[in-house]
Formats: structure tokens, C-alpha cells, sequence
């Protein structure tokens, strides 16, 4: 093999490395539990008002008002790196930053990939799971590197954190 490919191939996995260990999601300091009104979900709605106090971190003008994005394969949610090998990792970056109704993490798996997207890009399946087990099936097109992660807009009914 030349080693241009090779030194290519070494920087790649090196910045996915760095990537992965500075961007996958919150560590149990950086996001503390909220007490009160978030814990108990039959206090208030799920679609909280402006005004309302939220988690450090959760900016609720970062979920789209578009109830269609990222739920349909016609409006999927665009992510991507500048290496054009980085689509996978802008995706798990993304769905790692994701929280459900009560700002809590979601587990997320991909259930496969399918095509038609309006960019004519292959499309991911994700099943995101809730921290109150509700299951959300969103459409990832991870072939958009002018599109970072940290910057999409999270799916009505949920939040993105910072």
C-alpha cells in the first residue's frame, strides 16, 4: 500500500478517536440531575413554555418547530463531517446529544438504512428509546458535512444538549 493512503487512513482514525472521546455525550458532572417540576412528569406538559427554567446545556430554540423533520425519510435529519469518511460519527455525535421530554439521555440503535431521501442519499434508521421506555424511529442523512452535528435542530418533542 502507499503510504499517503496509509498516513491518510492513520490522521482519519486518529481524528474519529478524538472525536469520540471529547464529543460522546455528557459524563455524570457535566450533566447533574434536575429536582422538581422535570422529575415528575404529570406536573407539567412535555411542551414547556419559554419561560419555564430548563437544564444547563438544553436551548429549546434548538428544537425544530417542524413536526415532519426528522421523523419522515422526505425531511430526515441532515448531519456530517468535513472528512468525507466522518458521516457515521456525525451521526452517533448527534444522537448522542439528543434528550427526551424530561431532558434525559436516549438510547438510540440503528435499525437500518434505506434510500429516497430527497437528496438521493441513503438514509439511517434509528430507534430511540426514552428514559421512560417510549420508542421514536428519526431519519439520519449523514452525507452533509456542511451540516455539524452540535448545530441541527432537535425533533419536536425533543432537546439537543450542549
Amino acid at each position: 500500500m502507499d503510504k499517503e493512503y496509509l498516513m491518510n487512513r492513520f490522521v482519519l482514525g486518529c481524528a474519529v478517536a478524538v472525536l469520540f472521546a471529547t464529543s460522546c455525550g455528557p459524563k455524570k458532572a457535566d450533566n447533574p440531575p434536575v429536582a422538581g417540576p422535570f422529575d415528575a412528569p404529570a406536573a407539567q406538559s412535555p411542551a414547556r413554555t419559554a419561560t419555564a427554567t430548563l437544564p444547563d446545556g438544553i436551548d429549546a430554540a434548538q428544537t425544530s418547530t417542524d413536526a415532519t423533520y426528522g421523523y419522515t425519510k422526505d425531511y430526515p435529519i441532515k448531519v456530517g463531517m468535513k472528512d468525507e469518511y466522518s458521516g457515521p460519527a456525525a451521526s452517533q455525535v448527534y444522537l448522542r446529544h439528543l434528550r427526551d421530554k424530561h431532558y434525559k439521555p436516549l438510547k438510540f440503535r440503528r435499525l437500518a438504512s434505506t434510500g429516497g431521501g430527497p437528496d438521493d442519499h441513503m438514509l439511517d434508521i434509528y430507534e430511540l428509546t426514552s428514559s421512560t421506555g417510549e420508542k421514536i424511529t428519526v431519519y439520519v442523512d449523514m452525507y452533509h458535512p456542511e451540516n455539524t452535528p452540535l448545530s441541527q435542530k432537535a425533533p419536536v418533542g425533543l432537546y439537543f444538549w450542549k
